[in-house]
């Protein structure tokens, strides 16, 4: 019962070690991140306004008034 205990655990520890992608020799690993930021110089923006009424008149002026109040 040792044995297979102790074949058990030593393969297991083995398969940590056989699928590091770290390579044997020596080497540097670096790691880290970076931001950028920048200034914008260009906005687009749109909007949309729309208003029913029941006539052309009564639309336009109401439309008017939320587009000035803008």
């Amino acid at each position: 019962m040792k044995a297979i205990y102790f074949t058990l655990t030593s393969l297991c520890a083995m398969s940590v070690y056989a699928n590091s992608p770290l390579p044997n020799n020596r080497h540097v690993s670096i790691q880290g991140s970076a931001t950028v930021e920048a200034k914008p110089d260009l906005a687009d923006i749109s909007f949309e306004v729309e208003v029913m009424k029941s006539t052309a008149l009564a639309a336009k002026q109401a439309l008017d008034k939320r587009v000035n109040a803008l």
